[in-house]
């Protein structure tokens, strides 16, 4: 059974909303954390970038995802890659491990490519 319009749209516009805000957290903590724990300060930015190119990479494969499985099931594959990125990130500082949040950062970059369709399904649904 279809869900209403107007109440998926407005829980649609609502993850919009945080993965809006997310971004600036990302874009000022990032490079924070990775400059404290790159073994080289050059590479400090690196992980932003990770989650820039993750994104990119994933785009497509979560086009097709969102059309094979359905908005939800998709998104929710998206959210489970920002739970698991957000917990390799949160160890990998625990334990000054520069590569693993290169890898936690490169699965929020995952998420981010399905997060990016909310916009577009919430005015589908609306």
């Amino acid at each position: 059974m279809a869900r209403p319009a107007i109440p998926q749209a407005r829980l649609l516009a609502v993850c919009q909303a945080l993965f809006t805000s997310a971004l600036s957290v990302d874009l000022t903590l990032t490079g924070l954390v990775g400059y404290t724990l790159a073994p080289d300060k050059a590479l400090a930015t690196l992980p932003f970038a990770l989650i820039t190119v993750a994104s990119a990479v994933t785009a497509i494969a979560a086009a097709f995802l969102i059309e094979r499985l359905g908005r939800r099931a998709a998104f929710c594959l998206g959210g489970l890659a920002c739970c698991a990125g957000g917990l390799v990130s949160v160890w990998a500082i625990a334990h000054h491990d520069f590569a693993a949040f290169c890898v936690g950062t490169a699965l929020v970059g995952v998420f981010q490519a399905f997060a990016r369709f909310y916009r577009l399904a919430a005015a589908d649904a609306a």
